[in-house]
């Protein structure tokens, strides 16, 4: 069944604890073959948390097995099973798993962002496009590895490259610990935290794509995760003194990089 065809689970304020707003995203994949597909994320606008997950509320007997915490549960996840029988982050892509279930990493598509300030759209890989859509989804859906990157979610930046989310990502770290200095708590300029962060996230992208080994998919989907891992190592990497220092030189000194 396509996101298309499954039932609404569009919400308003009105259905959001505190009555909060509801920051809406969508993601277009429109192939060349076959007929457009939708996913509309509906986030709580000032938590920035998935206000429903990408599937209907199942029994825990309707469960896949793939989506339970302990089965191929990350080496640093802090849950227990006891408390969080699902893992968050693969309970929201039961959809995505299920739609790509037939299609490679490699096919192309037009896909579009479609967020409340601007509307993105690229012809890439489904690999790109899923990408793009799990780093969206993933930090909001309760998964406590990725969650402190939730912030970010205000200003998502469909189809962003290394060069681009590094100094984002960074800058808004930075402006983080400005903000722990003025309320009197300690500041990490020096973006250690960040580096493990990341370094925690490419544990987590490494791991899961032992939970897409149960159902049966193409490379679609799996792809993407590898896509993600490999851009959380080389984030990891980037944040390093050394490296972080040619990152602000690439940015601010026009001469880097010059021949001459």
């Amino acid at each position: 069944m396509s996101p298309d065809d499954r039932p609404d689970r569009t919400h308003d304020a009105k259905h959001v604890p505190g009555g909060n707003a509801v920051l809406t995203i969508v993601y277009r994949f429109e192939f060349d073959d076959g007929p457009a597909s939708e996913f509309r994320i509906d986030l709580d606008a000032k938590t920035l948390e998935l206000i429903a997950a990408l599937i209907p509320a199942l029994r825990d007997s309707e469960l896949p097995d793939w989506i339970r915490l302990e089965n191929a549960q990350c080496p640093n996840c802090p849950l227990h099973a006891s408390e969080s029988p699902r893992c968050p982050i693969a309970v929201s892509l039961v959809d995505i798993v299920d739609f790509f279930a037939s299609h490679r990493g490699h096919d192309e598509a037009l896909v579009s962002a479609r967020t409340p300030a601007r509307t993105v759209t690229k012809r890439c890989s489904l690999q790109v496009g899923i990408s793009s859509l799990m780093g969206l989804i993933f930090p909001a859906s309760g998964c406590p590895i990725v969650a402190p990157l939730r912030p970010l979610l205000r200003s998502h930046l469909p189809f962003a490259t290394s060069h681009e989310t590094i100094p984002r990502v960074a800058g808004w770290y930075l402006l983080q610990q400005f903000h722990n200095k003025q309320a009197g708590r300690a500041a990490d300029w020096d973006l250690t935290g960040l580096q493990d962060l990341f370094e925690n996230i490419g544990v987590m992208n490494a791991n899961l794509p032992k939970r897409l080994d149960e159902p049966k998919v193409e490379d679609a989907s799996r792809n993407a995760v590898i896509h993600l891992r490999t851009f959380a190592e080389l984030f990891a990497v980037s944040v390093s003194e050394e490296s972080m220092q040619d990152v602000i030189e690439s940015l601010f000194d026009p001469e880097f990089g010059s021949s001459d």
